[in-house]
């Protein structure tokens, strides 16, 4: 009898412990999944879709964009919220399709080498009508660069 309490008692902490480790997101990935679903959604003439990046270190760095793509045409406009220093901004942007499609797959080409700031973690979730994509990375400073700036992080020499 002693054992078979023994028993459950293992199994239920061993239960426990592998759904808490489930509870978590995994932040080991790159960000090269949600990169290339904001490319894919680039070709859909007429498109709107919203991408939010956050960046979590002692305070939340928020990137809200609205995209709306037109036929020939990118537009972002993009809310920047830092609740560690109260500060608030805006940005739009204005891209031809071509222009931030090379942006994108510039990103996707480097999505495995971007740098992974010690206690910087990436929640990015993109919303397509009624449909919500998470991913979570330490490696989204290019894609959150690329929605608050319209540039990349990465600064290219030719030689890479």
């Amino acid at each position: 009898m002693k054992f078979l309490l023994k028993l459950t008692f293992v199994l239920l902490i061993l239960t426990s412990c592998k759904s808490k480790k489930s509870m978590f997101p995994d932040y080991s990935k790159s960000a090269y999944e949600p990169i290339l679903l904001i490319k894919k959604q680039i070709g859909d003439y007429g498109s709107r879709f919203e991408v939010e990046i956050k960046n979590s270190h002692g305070g939340n760095y928020v990137v809200y964009s609205k995209v709306a793509v037109g036929k020939d045409s990118v537009r972002i406009k993009s809310d920047i919220r830092n609740n560690f220093y109260g500060t608030k901004s805006d940005t739009i942007l204005n891209f031809s399709k071509t222009e931030f499609i090379k942006l994108l797959d510039f990103e996707l080409s480097n999505a495995e080498f971007q740098t992974r700031i010690a206690g910087n973690y990436q929640d990015i979730k993109i919303t397509i009508a009624d449909s919500v994509n998470m991913f979570y990375t330490r490696q989204g400073f290019g894609i959150l660069n690329v929605m608050r700036d319209g540039k990349s992080n990465i600064i290219s020499t030719g030689n890479n």
